[in-house]
């Protein structure tokens, strides 16, 4: 049983990163947040360059799935803003 959650771990580790990069993203909206702003909010000197990669990491899959847009400068995307107004209960 303890192999099945050590699976699941990274997994929602990811699912949590990408929910908080949204989260800042959308709160910012309608003004464009900078990456670098972003990387300086959800990562702290003693974070390291894996916590770097996982942020790094969350925004491309959101821009893969079409929730972010953009490069440097990120804005969530009409879908992503649909979605926050939403009570889904997720």
């Amino acid at each position: 049983m303890d192999g099945d959650l050590s699976r699941d771990r990274p997994e929602e580790r990811q699912r949590s990163v990408e929910s908080a990069v949204l989260a800042i993203v959308i709160e910012r909206h309608p003004e464009a947040l900078p990456r670098s702003e972003l990387l300086g909010e959800m990562v702290s000197s003693a974070d390291g360059r894996s916590r770097v990669a996982e942020v790094e990491d969350a925004v491309e899959g959101l821009v893969g799935v079409g929730l972010l847009a953009g490069d440097q400068s990120l804005l969530p995307t009409p879908a992503a803003l649909r979605i926050s107004e939403l009570d889904v209960g997720l």
